[in-house]
């Protein structure tokens, strides 16, 4: 392996530059921190965010199928 190629592998892999992975790691990041804050309380308040952490999951799933189909 080239030296700094590990830094560079995945980006090639998946066809991005590294602003674009940033954006898209980002988004996902903080979609899921959400996601899992929304969890949390709703476990201490269950009456509150019923569904969060499901439609998190269900939306971020069809972002990653609809991506995959995209690059067909």
């Amino acid at each position: 392996m080239k030296k700094g190629s590990f830094l560079t592998e995945h980006l090639r892999a998946i066809d991005k530059s590294y602003f674009e992975h940033l954006k898209d790691a980002l988004y996902y990041g903080f979609r899921l921190l959400i996601g899992g804050v929304g969890a949390i309380l709703h476990a201490i308040f269950p009456f509150i965010l019923t569904t969060i952490a499901s439609d998190t999951i269900n939306d971020l799933h069809k972002m990653n199928i609809n991506r995959l189909n995209s690059d067909d």
